[in-house]
């Protein structure tokens, strides 16, 4: 007996009038004929106002086909921000050059992935598979090469516009700076200081949009600024004999056309674990001296987080519209000069002054207690070193001259003047 292919309505069922046991249902919940017969459409009342019929006899594909289906979709793994990512690609040829592998490890020696064209790799392949990862950044070590053949297949103005923040630049109805995403072929691109987010995209009401997990493409080269074995040799990281190995298979990166694959792919994952141990070792470095990254912008961001350790953010204030032209104009950098060209016989020594920026910070005046005064004339420098001195002077002497520890910086800097000012 061919059994019909419905829900029973009731025992007996009241639509066949056979045993409630007999009728049998879909596994997908979508019926025969009999369920098909309903009206498909959300009923208006009961009975419906549109067709007459009743509430039961109604179905939509939204509420029962859909509910149960199946995706296809598969779900992309995330990695916490406790495991540490490199990722490193390696190019053949000179004319054409083309990008032919991209890995990525983490610091216990894990492959998470790689791809390989000999034919070059295209910009979205690269970019699916560091979406893929499942890591919210990952790293790597003077990546601009690597960005470089990763993004070619851009078009030239949307390249312009990504490498030039400041044609990106917008605010938000605080006043606030940001700097507006680019969108390419479905992804989502922002490029800022050597760091590059990624993320999909997707039309929604008419605008592009940033969808799903993302993931950020941090260059560290700026904290080292040596060379990776260097680096490694530094921080102690690999044995002289992997340092030797590595330092050749880079002596021969002109040749690698001529090398096997597996050779260019075992030095590139080779590559990737070690430096995610860098970057760990790096991180625990940071740690040990009570400091956390939140950026990894380079030796900044280190600086960064000492001031927030030392709690330097509430001393600080904006300055006034009228001063941001002098304080833009004031900056001054180190500047080396050739002083001698050709062969030099013997050792070559440079000499820097360590920290002298971090020095001179300390002492600057409080931004919060203060107040900004335009001043002129021939003599403002000599009052401004005057201040410096007395400032100095009176925190040497401050159980002398009475000075109440409480009082503003500023107070004990100037005693018989309430609103004194430092200068521009």
């Amino acid at each position: 007996m061919n059994r019909p292919e419905h829900r029973p309505d009731g025992d007996p069922c009241a639509r066949c009038t056979l045993a409630a046991s007999l009728p049998r249902t879909r596994a997908n919940n979508r019926h025969a004929a009999a369920y098909r017969a309903k009206a498909e459409h959300s009923p208006i009342g009961d009975p419906c106002a549109e067709c007459g019929r009743p509430r039961s006899e109604h179905y939509t594909r939204k509420s029962s086909s859909n509910r149960h289906a199946p995706t296809y979709r598969r779900k992309a793994r995330r990695i916490t921000d406790d495991l540490v990512v490199a990722v490193d690609g390696e190019g053949q040829g000179r004319a054409p050059h083309v990008y032919t592998y991209l890995a990525a490890a983490d610091e216990h020696g894990n492959q998470l992935g790689a791809i390989h064209d000999p034919k070059g790799l295209g910009t979205k392949a690269c970019l699916d598979f560091l979406l893929d990862l499942g890591a919210r950044r990952v790293f790597g070590f003077a990546f601009q090469y690597d960005l470089t053949m990763i993004l070619r297949e851009l078009p030239p103005s949307t390249l312009w516009k990504l490498t030039h923040e400041r044609s990106r630049i917008a605010y938000t109805k605080a006043g606030k700076p940001y700097f507006r995403p680019l969108y390419w072929s479905g992804f989502m691109l922002n490029y800022l200081n050597r760091k590059l987010t990624i993320r999909r995209a997707v039309l929604k009401d008419g605008r592009m949009r940033g969808s799903g997990n993302g993931v950020q493409v941090w260059d560290i080269f700026r904290f080292f600024a040596c060379k990776f074995t260097q680096a490694l040799m530094d921080w102690q990281i690999a044995d002289r004999a992997k340092l030797e190995r590595m330092a050749a298979m880079k002596d021969q990166r002109g040749n690698f056309d001529k090398l096997s694959p597996s050779e260019i792919h075992a030095y590139c994952q080779e590559e990737c674990i070690y430096l995610a141990r860098l970057i760990r070792g790096l991180f625990d470095a940071h740690v040990a001296i009570g400091l956390t990254l939140k950026n990894f912008f380079g030796a900044g961001s280190t600086a960064n987080a000492l001031l927030s350790v030392l709690g330097v953010k509430p001393s600080m204030a904006p300055p006034p519209i009228e001063a941001e032209h002098a304080i833009g104009s004031a900056f001054f950098g180190g500047r080396f000069e050739t002083a001698r060209v050709g062969p030099i016989l013997g050792p070559v020594w440079s000499a820097d002054i360590s920290s002298a920026y971090p020095y001179q910070t300390s002492h600057l005046p409080c931004l919060v207690h203060g107040r900004w005064e335009r001043v002129s004339g021939r003599g403002t420098l000599a009052r401004i070193r005057r201040a410096r001195h007395l400032k100095r002077f009176s925190k040497a002497n401050r159980s002398r001259y009475g000075v109440r520890r409480s009082l503003p910086t500023w107070m004990s800097v100037f005693p018989r003047m309430p609103r004194s000012s430092f200068r521009i």
